[in-house]
């Protein structure tokens, strides 16, 4: 048996790599919601 080259070991893809925006957008919210309220007037969001 050789040693395995790097051409010939799979490429990994992160299947949830969207997931990780969800990292950012949620804790966000709180901050999205208030710009929204004061710069529609709007207490609905």
């Amino acid at each position: 048996m050789g040693i395995a080259t790097a051409a010939s070991q799979p490429t990994w893809r992160d299947g949830k790599r969207y997931a990780w925006l969800l990292g950012v957008v949620v804790p966000g919210l709180p901050f999205i919601v208030y710009g929204l309220v004061h710069l529609t007037g709007w207490p609905v969001f």
